[in-house]
């Protein structure tokens, strides 16, 4: 029996989401700069893309991989 799972760049943005919004509101953060390091800088983007308007004032991306698939 295989079992196939399916979490896309999108599942990764929306549990950023839930955790940054916990960490954000907990420390009383205003002006968030969010970084992304490597494929991960693909889960930022979609997260910055999805989420855009909670707190972050940029992000940031260290030895990127954007992947063109990353929004799906």
């Amino acid at each position: 029996m295989s079992v196939v799972i399916k979490y896309k760049l999108s599942d990764v943005a929306k549990d950023l989401n839930v955790q940054n919004k916990e960490l954000i509101d907990f420390l009383n953060l205003d002006g968030v700069v969010l970084m992304g390091w490597s494929l991960g800088t693909s889960a930022v983007a979609v997260y910055a893309h999805e989420y855009r308007e909670y707190r972050l004032s940029g992000i940031g991306f260290i030895d990127a991989f954007l992947s063109p698939f990353a929004h799906g």
